[in-house]
């Protein structure tokens, strides 16, 4: 069963690799694959209230590709940056807010990050509730680190309430190029692929520390454990408030540019 499994998923990733690097062929340069990068100063993913971002997402069948009936619009909206959680005052505060297209409805929800400057990025309740949605079923809620810049690997949480069954993670040895529209300026814009493996999941997601967003949220199927669908998240448009961070001429433009 075990090695029906690795089969499987090396087929996923093909197609996966195929649609990524058609996606990607315009802006991606040559890259060294073997010798992660090198950091003269960890990255920080600093997000102010008032950001918006605007995400076009599917479900996608076992091969990785996007289901058009399942077509979704997703907007998070950054309402604070030093809210108050679990003893922390540095918590970053989303709401989340997802339209379905054909079932016409619309879900409101909040997303709670906090990020610091030794290049961590913490997602409350991330593990628990892709959890609960692929296998309807509970693991414990908390801090899960989703991005650690410096480290060769790190442990993102347990899939089982055992603790048997560890969620690991690793960066991509260099950046992905990617076209966003950033307060109306279509950008090319890099970021890191942090790698995300596990028993029962396989999960990928893009930072990127300026201008501080997630390009890419890519969630795979495990038809051998029962789960045939995964999910798929692309960032279409972003709109920040003004930080030096940002080009002058992108950080004049309105923040409430998306739809």
């Amino acid at each position: 069963m075990e090695t029906w499994r690795v089969i499987e998923r090396v087929w996923r990733n093909a197609y996966r690799s195929i649609a990524l690097v058609s996606f990607l062929a315009v802006f991606s340069g040559c890259r060294d694959s073997q010798s992660p990068e090198q950091f003269t100063s960890l990255p920080s993913v600093q997000f102010k209230a008032g950001d918006r971002f605007l995400y076009e997402g599917w479900l996608t069948d076992s091969y990785g590709l996007p289901l058009d009936s399942s077509s979704f619009h997703r907007v998070w909206q950054v309402l604070a940056t030093d809210a108050q959680r679990d003893g922390y005052n540095d918590v970053v505060v989303l709401r989340d807010s997802t339209s379905f297209t054909v079932i016409d409805s619309v879900r409101v929800d909040t997303l709670y990050l906090r990020a610091n400057a030794s290049g961590w990025v913490y997602w409350y309740g991330f593990l628990s509730d892709l959890i609960a949605r692929r296998e309807s079923r509970k693991v414990g809620r908390g801090w899960d680190p989703v991005v650690g810049f410096g480290e060769a690997a790190w442990t993102v949480g347990m899939l089982d309430s055992a603790g048997q069954e560890p969620l690991t993670a690793k960066l991509a040895a260099q950046k992905d190029y990617f076209s966003v529209k950033i307060n109306n300026v279509s950008t090319a814009i890099p970021a890191w692929r942090v790698e995300m493996n596990g028993q029962t999941l396989d999960y990928f997601l893009w930072v990127c520390d300026s201008p501080p967003c997630f390009p890419r949220l890519e969630e795979d199927s495990d038809p051998f454990d029962g789960i045939n669908s995964g999910s798929l998240m692309i960032l279409r448009e972003a709109a920040f408030v003004p930080r030096p961070s940002i080009s002058s001429g992108q950080a004049k433009a309105a923040p409430g540019t998306l739809p």
